[in-house]
């Protein structure tokens, strides 16, 4: 759904709207409903213990759309006592302030205390205005991200302050229509969750089967029950020839011309998407190896050693 910013005197209606729902949208400053607001206390990283009686929020326990995955949250020997204002209540907004700033997450309720990291800053909203979960959804689209991101202050390191977000302001609907909205799009973030989950299980299922199949411990059998011939140990070299990729080129021949293959679609699949080719100038006299059905990939270097030897292969004709 498109938003916009606008003049707090001023008013829009959206051109997507929910049946049952009239009336215009109206600019309202986020500080006029916050009960509370507060840093996640700091504390010694000694104190993170399996044994401990209190859960802490950190950053990197939410995902880039404020999913926060409740069962990774580490344990810490806290006093509860002095941390008493800082323990999430359902419905807590939290925002990230440091790192990649404007993750907004709600806190659902969990049955152990938890407290925010120091990272993060809590928002306590009263009943009657403004939706946590609509405010996540606004915070965490591109439009809100970017506004929120702005309002950062420092250097290298950029930090947001309760207080600035306090002052921002966003259009809204009336409290039910929040509701529908975020009720909606709620929906659509669970699906997705499910679906993300059901992919990593498949994930999983395939390198185990696949670490069976190339240890000679799972063997499939022919349309007649038969087995396979026994597997020979042969080198690539036997298979054909390799070659190197492109060379003799600068920036300036990228962006436009013939179609070659990124690094990033060896890297991120074991099947080349052409789709995500990019563009290279190249010569009409220019001896430039060409790639054809079958071709193996591999990287060849990267940042880390265990992302070299990455391979993909292409499955499709080429012109």
């Amino acid at each position: 759904m498109k938003v916009e910013v606008l003049d707090k005197k001023k008013s829009f209606a959206p051109k997507l709207r929910f049946k049952g729902f009239d009336g215009k949208w109206k600019s309202i400053i986020i500080g006029d409903h916050v009960i509370s607001s507060a840093f996640g206390p700091r504390f010694s990283s000694d104190l993170y213990s399996d044994s401990g009686n209190v859960l802490t929020l950190r950053t990197t326990d939410m995902d880039n759309d404020g999913n926060i995955c409740y069962d990774k949250l580490p344990l810490a020997k806290l006093n509860l006592d002095e941390l008493k204002e800082h323990i999430l209540l359902k419905g807590d907004l939290v925002i990230s302030r440091s790192g990649t700033i404007g993750v907004t997450g709600v806190f659902q309720g969990y049955s152990t205390p938890v407290i925010p990291g120091a990272f993060l800053i809590r928002f306590r909203f009263n009943k009657d205005a403004l939706l946590p979960d609509f405010v996540r959804l606004y915070f965490n689209c591109s439009k809100g991200r970017n506004e929120i991101e702005s309002l950062s202050a420092g250097g290298v390191q950029k930090n947001l302050t309760g207080t600035s977000v306090l002052k921002m302001s966003l259009v809204a609907p009336d409290f039910p229509e929040q509701q529908k909205i975020a009720s909606f799009l709620s929906a659509v973030d669970e699906k997705i969750q499910q679906l993300t989950h059901k992919k990593e299980l498949l994930e999983q299922y395939k390198k185990g089967v696949m670490q069976q199949i190339f240890s000679g411990k799972l063997r499939f059998k022919d349309e007649d029950g038969k087995a396979f011939p026994k597997w020979e140990e042969k080198r690539l070299g036997d298979f054909g020839d390799t070659f190197n990729g492109l060379t003799g080129k600068t920036k300036e021949n990228f962006g436009e011309g013939k179609p070659y293959i990124q690094y990033m679609q060896i890297f991120s699949s074991s099947k080349i998407d052409v789709t995500k080719c990019g563009l290279v100038q190249i010569g009409e006299n220019e001896n430039q190896p060409r790639v054809q059905y079958g071709d193996v990939f591999f990287t060849t270097s990267s940042e880390t050693p265990n992302e070299i030897g990455t391979c993909s292969v292409l499955l499709e004709e080429t012109k």
